[in-house]
């Protein structure tokens, strides 16, 4: 009542749905030359009561109409001319008017055949057409109709029969038809031929069909492909059968059979087999009851297993099972362990007759070995506990939609439990225990045919054990699946390696994904996570569709980073080439980054991309890009050193419209880099190739205009002229000796020369080394070759020369391989960060920019170190923690006068410096100065002085921090010595 209700208010406020309108059909049709009445057939749907139809003709050779509720009759003049056409036009009040077309033969040309159409059996058969005509005739055959149907002619005279030949049944699911055309002078009759399917029965209704004992009135519903369908009772000769009728009623369908079954109050069960029959087909339908007072002990099919039962539960003893007896069965235990139980129980095969036990609330089945039949429990609905420990197992079982179980496990004995009895596994590969919502705890052990386990409706479930189970695949192929994302509370789960796929939300992916990293029953599958972030929901479209489309794992239109990051091994490549949809609007490939372990990178077809990055692409092996304009730019990263060799291909199609890149830096690549092509990439006019020492294939011959100078000295394996092409625009490569050997003669318009190993180097460096006769004799080279550099020992910048005030930078200087000192004095230069910590040889460095830097790393084993940035304006240093720096001897960050001194420096800490003689900060800026465990330290000293610590003991605001009291006593002692006053700056003994 209460969606009844829901309908009408559902309707109540729609606006009122008048009748529908009348609409006419009829066809258009032939009449002979002769003067006659004719019918032209009609109909008329959504008749309006008391309307008729009229007709009009727009030719006077068509008169007099006749009507009745399905033909028009008119009478036709006789033709004495050529074939004519006239047009009726059909009206009828409320519907739109109809035209129909009357085609009459010429008055020479007429043709009739009898019959107008042939039907033929599933089995074929042959059948005549008489053909009448004013002349002679012709039969045009449809195309294909000869594979089934063949005429007997295909022209002849007036008053000649032709037969149709159907000589191979039909066997499809679709009756057969082909059009025939009889045409005499241009006057056509259609024949249509057709040729039924086999008749069939299908049931819809599933036999057996089990009766309630007390009796009821059944309905058995089938499907036919042909009528009608007729039902006969079969009645056994000798027998009688008077206790089901067919009460089948006019109302119903042809297809739908009622039978009235009487209650069976014997003490046996009945049943009766049902014939259906249509033209073609018979098929068979059993009805069984059983009996309203049955002897349940007949209906245990096993006879262990009726013993088991008799010996426990028939009270009486009987024999006899009744359903009082049967209602006290509440714990089955079949036990065929030998410690523990009775190995007479062992053979049990079926469990058969089950159902009865209405009342059963625990089942216990262990060292049950043969297999046994499938079990039904659906009956028993108050089942809370369900323990299988088994041989071979159950060939199927049904639990689904018991409210009271709590407790599953259904286990295979293993070999070694079983030695020496083996055992065949049943296949069971469904366990369905949807509708238990009280279930706590699955153990599903050793099942390895399992493609499906289903608990939908156990969300209280906490434990879940599934170890060796589950085979790979289901019976489609793919890989077999668990859904856990509907049991929230799950605390303890065990997998198992054959699980192709995991259901879960994020919070249990990250409750157990460790434990299945880690346990012996890992889970190597499809992390399928129900709730996870979506990460691509702000990538460019086409970009994301293609990676749905490779990488959606679970196929929920979305890409987690769980999924991203599963994209590993042989299947980790990406393509997008022409038949991604909308390819040529590919403009970022933002989110690559998640990806990881990408390998290979296949792009093709796109037109606007602008920016790739591939900095986090580590494992990158294989990367072609085939674009029209390029990339604006490209970036690579350091990638793992183990894997295959690389390949990178840059195709750009259309050199005029090519955005870029303009440079391209492969060195993050060096470790497996083998193999590079470039072509028409126009705008291109750096490549680094550093580090490069593995490839040995590079194509760069077409369309880099803007390329004229490369640098492969450091790519030794490129020296086959056939393996290194190199553009027209190519005009100076540095490289070895023996790849000038090998490649000049190919290329003679090309100079081959020495390498410069020190091109990042700062410019005011570079022209210092240079300038150097000692390390550059040859004062026309402008090229720092590894031999210049391997002589440099040491390098000193000074103020009073050129240019000082534009140094930047002290990077790149690790070439200098020999270099034990470095000391630049800049007036009026700022430093970028400072960064020397790989120059594993300098021992003695000076950096001291007035202006200052920022910050500083130092080589490992330095003992000299000085930084005076004495300009007011300098940025820094502003902290120098030396404690790193164990090796040194001196430290010198003052000055000699005032006003000479670092000026942005606070703090310097050269604590547990124990090598640390000499250390100079007197004129500096400095707070706070740290030299606890510098024992060499014990006296103050002038500016001057080659050891000992010039410390601004007078100036008011700094704190020194010393080690002990003795180089509290020997400091403050010294300075008095020296200016017969106590210091004015604070002193601490640390802690």
């Amino acid at each position: 009542m209460t969606a009844v209700a829901l309908i009408f208010s559902g309707c109540s406020d729609d606006p009122e749905v008048g009748p529908e309108a009348p609409v006419i059909s009829a066809k258009d049709m032939q009449v002979p030359a002769t003067a006659g009445k004719q019918k032209l057939a009609y109909s008329i749907a959504h008749p309006v009561e008391g309307q008729s139809i009229s007709a009009e003709s727009d030719q006077t050779w068509i008169h007099d109409f006749e009507y009745t509720d399905a033909n028009i009759a008119f009478q036709v003049d006789a033709n004495e001319g050529e074939a004519r056409t006239a047009a009726l036009t059909l009206k009828y009040e409320g519907a739109a008017d109809l035209k129909v077309e009357i085609k009459q033969m010429a008055f020479d040309a007429s043709i009739e055949i009898s019959p107008k159409a042939l039907s033929f059996g599933y089995t074929g058969g042959e059948e005549s057409v008489t053909v009448t005509s004013s002349g002679d005739w012709t039969l045009t055959v449809p195309s294909g109709s000869d594979s089934w149907v063949v005429p007997s002619a295909t022209s002849g005279k007036n008053g000649d029969k032709v037969t149709f030949n159907v000589e191979t049944e039909n066997n499809t699911e679709e009756e057969k038809t082909a059009e025939f055309i009889f045409d005499c002078k241009g006057a056509q009759m259609k024949l249509t031929v057709t040729q039924n399917v086999k008749g069939q029965l299908i049931f819809v209704t599933e036999s057996p069909l089990a009766v309630a004992p007390e009796g009821e009135t059944v309905t058995v519903k089938l499907q036919t492909n042909i009528e009608p369908v007729t039902a006969t009772i079969n009645v056994p000769e000798g027998e009688t059968i008077d206790w089901i009728t067919d009460v089948t009623t006019r109302a119903m369908t042809e297809k739908e059979f009622q039978f009235k079954v009487d209650p069976n109050n014997d003490d046996t069960d009945r049943s009766v087999t049902i014939t259906f029959s249509n033209a073609d087909a018979k098929e068979q339908f059993v009805i069984t009851q059983e009996s309203t007072n049955p002897n349940i002990a007949k209906k245990l099919k096993d006879e262990l297993f009726r013993k088991y039962i008799m010996e426990n539960y028939d009270l009486d003893e009987d024999g006899v099972l009744t359903s009082e007896e049967a209602a006290g069965v509440t714990s089955i235990n079949l036990d065929g362990d030998a410690s523990k139980g009775d190995p007479a129980l062992r053979p049990i095969a079926s469990l058969a007759g089950i159902e009865y036990f209405k009342e059963l609330t625990a089942l216990r089945l262990n060292w049950i070995t043969p297999a046994i039949e499938a079990v039904d429990l659906s009956k028993n609905t108050k089942l809370t506990n369900i323990d299988m420990t088994l041989g071979s197992g159950v060939k199927g079982i049904e639990c689904s939609n018991l409210p009271e179980l709590t407790y599953f496990r259904m286990k295979r004995l293993s070999q070694s439990e079983t030695a020496p009895d083996k055992f065949e596994d049943t296949g069971l590969d469904v366990i369905n225990l949807d509708g238990c919502p009280k279930l706590g705890e699955i153990n599903v052990i050793l099942i390895t045919n399992l493609n499906t386990l289903s608990f939908k409706d156990s969300k209280d479930l906490k434990t879940l054990v599934l170890e060796g189970s589950f085979a790979k695949e289901d019976e489609n192929g793919e890989p077999t699946a668990l859904d856990i994302s509907v049991c929230p509370g799950l605390s303890k789960f065990i997998c198992t390696p054959n699980l192709g796929k995991l259901v879960l939300t994020q919070a249990q992916y990250d409750q157990f994904r460790e434990d299945l990293s880690i346990n012996q029953e890992s889970f190597f599958g499809i992390w399928a996570v129900t709730d996870a972030p979506d990460i691509s929901e702000d990538w460019d479209p086409v970009f994301r569709a293609a990676c749905i489309e490779q990488f959606d794992l679970d196929g929920n239109g979305k890409l987690s980073a769980i999924e991203a990051g599963k994209v590993s091994g042989t299947n980790a490549t990406l393509v997008i080439d022409k038949d991604t949809p909308n390819v040529g609007d590919l403009k970022s490939l933002k989110g690559i980054e998640n990806f990881k372990y990408l390998k290979n990178i296949y792009i093709t077809g796109a037109t606007a991309l602008e920016d790739v990055d591939l900095s986090n692409q580590t494992y990158l092996t294989n990367l072609v890009l085939s674009l029209a304009n390029g990339v604006k730019s490209l970036k690579f990263t350091d990638i793992v050193e183990w894997g295959d060799p690389v390949k990178v291909e840059l195709i750009f199609s259309d050199p005029a419209a090519n955005v870029g890149p303009v440079t391209l830096d492969f060195s993050p690549l060096a470790s497996r880099l083998s193999s590079i092509t470039i072509k028409n990439a126009s705008k291109l006019a750096e490549m680094n190739l550093a580090g490069c020492e593995k490839l040995a294939s590079l194509d760069i011959a077409t369309g880099l205009d803007a390329l004229t100078t490369l640098d492969i000295s450091e790519s030794p394996l490129l020296v086959d002229p056939a393996k290194v092409l190199f553009g027209k625009a190519m005009k100076e490569v540095s490289a070895t000796a023996a790849q000038a050997a090998a490649l000049s003669s190919t290329y003679p318009s090309i100079s081959f020369g020495a390498s410069d190993v020190a091109k990042n180097v700062d410019p005011i460096l570079r022209a210092k080394i240079l300038a150097d006769e000692s390390y550059n004799p040859d004062q026309g080279n402008t090229v720092i070759t590894q031999e210049i550099a391997d002589r440099v020992t040491g390098l000193y910048i000074v103020g009073y020369e050129d240019n000082v005030a534009n140094l930047k930078s002290l990077a790149g200087l690790e070439v200098f391989k020999n270099m034990t000192t470095l000391s630049v004095v800049a007036p009026n230069a700022q430093l970028e960060d400072v960064d020397l910590s790989a120059y594993t040889n300098l021992t003695t460095v000076t950096v001291s920019p007035s202006k200052g830097y920022k910050s500083i790393k130092l080589p490992a084993g330095i003992v000299n170190f000085t930084s005076v940035c004495s300009n007011a304006q300098s940025i820094g240093p502003v902290d120098l923690d030396l404690t790193a720096y164990t090796n040194l001897e001196t430290v010198d960050v003052g000055g000699t006068s005032w006003g000479s001194g670092s000026k942005a420096l606070v703090s310097l800490n050269c604590k547990g410096l124990a090598k640390l003689k000499l250390i100079r900060a007197a004129f500096a800026s400095a707070k706070t100065i740290n030299i606890s465990g510098c024992d060499l330290l014990q006296g103050y000293v002038g500016a001057q002085a080659a050891e000992g610590a010039n410390l601004p003991f007078d100036q008011r605001g700094a704190t020194i921090i010393v080690g002990s009291q003795e180089q509290y006593d020997a400091l403050r002692s010294s300075w008095y010595d020296y200016y017969g006053k106590s210091p004015y700056c604070e002193m601490k003994i640390e802690e």
